[in-house]
């Protein structure tokens, strides 16, 4: 076995080569937060802004993004299609099978990325849980209907 390893192979504590990265991590961290005083953030953001306000798309994204925070990805598709992927309305259960293959060949043609497939297929589920629970509920008040009704006949 190796100098610094058990019988396992693993690397035992105190290892220079297992800790070297992480410690160097926390020195630099250390380091960057003394140096960051508020008087130097706001000379780099005063230079950031300076910067955008000149035409600097990178520090103008910069400075909204961290602001503002990054906006959620759009969904994007692919291939020759420009307009938007035209699916079917979805007004009951049914309809989930036929917008979930609308989906797939919207995949399989290249109209959609396969990410924004995912994306959609997992709505499609959720839909499917209410169609499912509105279902349930039409079960069970037929169900207590039918108690109702057998209840009333064998009245004591």
């Amino acid at each position: 076995m190796a100098k610094h390893r058990d019988s396992k192979g693993r690397f035992t504590r105190g290892n220079r080569a297992a800790a070297g990265r992480k410690q160097k991590r926390v020195e630099l961290e250390k380091a960057l937060a003394s140096a960051l005083t508020p008087s130097r953030v706001r000379k780099i953001i005063d230079a950031l802004f300076a910067e955008a306000s000149h035409g600097d798309a990178v520090a103008a994204r910069l400075l909204l993004d961290r602001y503002f925070g990054r906006p959620a990805a759009a969904p994007t598709v692919v291939g020759e299609a420009t307009g938007d992927l035209q699916l079917s309305a979805i007004k009951n259960a049914d309809d989930l099978v036929i917008v979930g293959q609308e989906i797939m060949a919207g995949v399989a043609d290249g109209r959609i990325a396969v990410r924004d497939a995912a994306i959609l297929s997992t709505l499609l589920t959720a839909q499917a849980r209410v169609f499912e629970l509105i279902e349930f509920k039409g079960r069970l008040d037929d169900l207590e209907n039918e108690v109702q009704a057998i209840g009333g006949h064998h009245e004591t």
